[in-house]
């Protein structure tokens, strides 16, 4: 099992690279982008990569699914004419704070709140449903920033 999460978070990991070396438009311009719409992409940014945290100190399966993610990347491409991961660098540059840090500590107080059992996997996903999904549809109704 733990060799086929691996391979799993192999493939996941080529799918994400292909999509930082895929050529865009801006590489050299300055991207202006709405702050309601850099607000979305944090948030949303917060669940996907909180998921990955989770998944890594508990259970595989609480990763927000790969086709969800690459809808999201597709939402996000759409709207600012930025990949996921090119926002996630945008987020990181731009943001005083250590996000990585703040999402790993917030995902440690929900992990020692329910522990790696099934309450916090329904714990989790009923977030991911109240709240992620919602943020991308709500995003996706956006005009577009490009």
């Amino acid at each position: 099992m733990t060799r086929l999460r691996h391979a799993s978070r192999s493939a996941c990991a080529l799918v994400f690279a292909a999509f930082a070396f895929a050529p865009f438009a801006q590489a050299n311009q300055e991207i202006e982008i709405p702050e309601r719409i850099l607000e979305a992409v944090g948030e949303i940014i917060f669940y996907v990569e909180a998921g990955i945290v989770m998944s890594e100190n508990c259970d595989g399966s609480l990763t927000v699914p790969i086709y969800d993610v690459l809808y999201i990347d597709q939402v996000f491409r759409d709207k600012t004419s930025l990949s996921y991961l090119e926002l996630v660098e945008l987020m990181r540059d731009e943001v005083e704070i250590n996000a990585d840090q703040e999402i790993r500590e917030a995902v440690f107080a929900i992990i020692d709140q329910y522990g790696c059992t099934q309450n916090l996997a329904d714990f989790w996903f009923g977030l991911v449903e109240s709240s992620l999904y919602p943020k991308v549809r709500e995003l996706e109704a956006y005009p577009n920033a490009n």
